[in-house]
């Protein structure tokens, strides 16, 4: 079991746009990916997207591209549940991001069967950003990677959890610097529970 953890606050000086304002339900049988996908493409410098309580049913990956300074907050990492219903579709993207805060959720894939290396399989999947936060996070039985970071810098993990993945729970690569993973926990993982590869010059460091 995973401890249970409060709703996040939005960070000073952030407007709060709640994701019910675009339709999102999060009820457990409505398909929320395409308001999902609408309230964080209408983030702005300084947002903060609070999700509801509840299961958000999603059918494929989402992704924030491209944003800077700004927090999506859910209700607890037991309250607040992204369920993706395809295992190889599940994952929650940044790319091309800084200063982003990902708090107080989780990604569940509960139809994974087999392995995967693609990056849409993954829980949250980071890459070619800088100042991103994870943090009170949970990730339950993706079929790739749980939490991975790839050409990510100065940016932290923490208090966060993977459980019964089928690949590694955290993985961190593609030369990244600068990063804190703490107080986190893998449990049941399918490969190695905290990695940190590097290839060729590409080379993590800090």
């Amino acid at each position: 079991s995973w401890q249970i953890t409060p709703a996040a606050a939005a960070p000073d000086g952030y407007r709060v746009k709640q994701a019910s304002a675009f339709g999102v339900r999060c009820d457990g049988s409505t398909d929320d990916t395409s308001a999902l996908q609408t309230a964080l493409d209408r983030l702005s410098s300084r947002d903060s997207l609070q999700l509801p309580a509840g299961t958000c049913i999603t059918s494929t990956e989402i992704r924030l591209t491209g944003k800077q300074h700004v927090a999506i907050l859910g209700a607890g990492k037991d309250r607040t549940i992204i369920k993706a219903i395809d295992p190889l579709h599940s994952a929650f993207i940044v790319s091309n991001g800084s200063a982003i805060s990902l708090r107080s959720f989780q990604i569940y894939s509960p139809n994974s069967v087999v392995r995967s290396t693609d990056a849409d399989s993954r829980g949250f999947y980071v890459e070619n950003s800088d100042g991103i936060t994870l943090d009170s996070v949970l990730v339950r039985h993706t079929a790739g990677a749980g939490i991975l970071f790839y050409v990510v810098s100065n940016s932290k993990i923490v208090d966060s959890d993977v459980i019964e993945n089928l690949a590694d729970a955290f993985h961190i690569t593609g030369a990244s610097r600068n990063i804190v993973v703490r107080s986190s926990r893998a449990q049941g993982s399918g490969d190695d529970c905290f990695a940190s590869i590097g290839y060729g010059k590409r080379l993590n460091h800090d």
